[in-house]
């Protein structure tokens, strides 16, 4: 199939010639990008999702500093109350 295409091609001159090589050429090159290009975005999705997780660990910890901080008062509370008697 392509032999025949490539001899119609060659049939109509030298510029029929260059821009046949040049779509072939810029198909292959397209794929080659395209595989570059999903290989990119799969990486980087996975590193995405380790971010997303390391970033729902550090928010869950930073929704307990609250919680600890009043925990704190109350145990600075009950040793004041200790040393005050």
């Amino acid at each position: 199939m392509e032999n025949e295409i490539l001899k119609t091609i060659a049939s109509q001159g030298a510029f029929a010639v260059l821009f046949a090589y040049m779509l072939f050429h810029v198909l292959k090159t397209s794929a080659e990008r395209e595989e570059r290009l999903m290989s990119f975005t799969q990486e980087m999705t996975e590193k995405l999702a380790a971010v997303s997780e390391r970033l729902a660990i550090i928010s869950d910890k930073t929704n307990q500093i609250p919680v600890l901080a009043e925990r704190l008062t109350e145990v600075e509370k009950s040793v004041e109350r200790l040393v005050n008697r």
